[in-house]
């Protein structure tokens, strides 16, 4: 149980004959923009999953969040989503990593400031019990989603209300896990209207909010899947998703994906553990939540990346690019968790930035002109500290 508690779920394997999977293939030239729309089962998924170097495959499946670091191979640009309380996008006008984009709101704006969310707590709206007006709120959101840029929010909240006390009871909507799911399914379809992604949180048994890392809930099968997952599998099981081709190990594989039918955008929030990289690929998660890394290494190898470098991996292996070379599960994890990410955001209203002229320019900013100049001056500076105390080391000895 401890080691399960730990993360070693997984043991990297060094045998296995992974010469069937192809990274870095030039044979095609699909560009992501082009998938906007397509079905999860369209033949092209292969061919670009199988131009994505396995380094940009390892990183797209590291950074789940607020940002997704780009993949020049296939023309993904980097993106900022959002963090949010599920009642509304919680973001500012001003809050863009690009400056110069032609969207972007200077904070000089007297308006740069003002944030969407504005609406009253989850447990208010469940107070309701009107499935119209959860639709409603929805296609609000969603509205504010094109008017911010911002694709994917995380919520509705979906966990349980077992106490009253618990930290987020506000962005949860009840302790009846029926009502929970039928106003999450009908807010999601209201979200989906407007091309926004609705993500709910937290997959599951979050408890607690105080003092919660660390903590592990106990329970019964039986009453995990009547009352915790019960919310989620009627939000994610609904029927008019299953007609729009929208369909959604233990929890993660064999009840999200297997029984539920869970196609795309799965991401954790245990920023902590990169140490559990391999586990969380082969688990079907598609990325971390890891705040603050709004600016990604350009080289996009996870070990030349301190958070996940300097952490030692429980999975054991170094996070180079021949790390699972030998391992054709997680080779296929890998393909797998970079399609459902890909395939979620190619439904998002995100794919209306996106066409054959998209891409990143590179500018030298006045501060990094400064900042590289500040590190040039120091290293010469020194390096001239440095052979002076050698002549002065010298010459002490030639005067004795």
């Amino acid at each position: 149980m401890l080691d399960d508690l730990n993360g070693h779920y997984y043991e990297v394997k060094t045998t296995d004959d992974t010469s069937g999977f192809t990274w870095g293939s030039t044979e095609t030239e699909w560009k992501f923009y082009q998938m906007t729309g397509a079905d999860w089962d369209d033949y092209r998924w292969e061919e670009i999953l199988d131009q994505m170097t396995i380094n940009e495959s390892m990183y797209m499946a590291a950074f789940g969040g607020p940002t997704l670091p780009s993949a020049a191979t296939i023309g993904f640009e980097e993106i900022s989503m959002t963090e949010n309380n599920g009642n509304g996008i919680v973001y500012r006008f001003n809050q863009n990593l690009d400056p110069n984009a032609p969207w972007a709101i200077p904070e000089t704006d007297k308006n740069a400031a003002w944030n969407g969310q504005v609406f009253g707590a989850s447990p208010l709206l469940a107070s309701t019990f009107n499935p119209d007006l959860f639709k409603i709120r929805g296609e609000f959101v969603g509205t504010e989603s094109l008017f911010l840029g911002v694709p994917i929010i995380w919520g509705p909240g979906l966990n349980t209300h077992r106490q009253a006390y618990t930290g987020r009871n506000c962005e949860y909507y009840s302790e009846d896990p029926v009502l929970s799911g039928i106003i999450a399914m009908e807010f999601s379809y209201g979200c989906a209207e407007y091309g926004l992604i609705a993500a709910p949180k937290h997959f599951a048994f979050n408890d607690q909010e105080t003092n919660r890392n660390g903590v592990a809930p106990f329970m019964t099968e039986q009453r995990a899947r009547e009352v915790e997952l019960r919310a989620y599998q009627i939000a994610i099981e609904a029927p008019k998703y299953e007609e729009e081709g929208f369909g959604m190990f233990g929890l993660m594989t064999d009840i999200l994906k297997e029984e539920w039918g869970f196609h795309g955008y799965a991401v954790t929030d245990i920023f902590d553990d990169t140490d559990l990289y391999t586990s969380c690929v082969y688990a079907g998660i598609t990325g971390y939540d890891l705040r603050g890394s709004q600016n990604f290494d350009t080289t996009q190898s996870l070990n030349a990346n301190s958070r996940f470098r300097d952490g030692s991996q429980v999975d054991p292996t170094p996070l180079t690019a021949d790390a699972y070379a030998g391992d054709a599960a997680m080779m296929q994890a890998l393909k797998d968790n970079n399609k459902n990410l890909l395939w979620a955001i190619c439904q998002s209203n995100l794919m209306n930035r996106y066409n054959a002229s998209t891409h990143v320019v590179w500018q030298m900013t006045s501060w990094r002109a400064a900042y590289i100049a500040a590190i040039t001056v120091t290293a010469v500076l020194t390096a001239g500290m440095i052979a002076l105390y050698v002549i002065s080391v010298v010459k002490t000895k030639e005067g004795k």
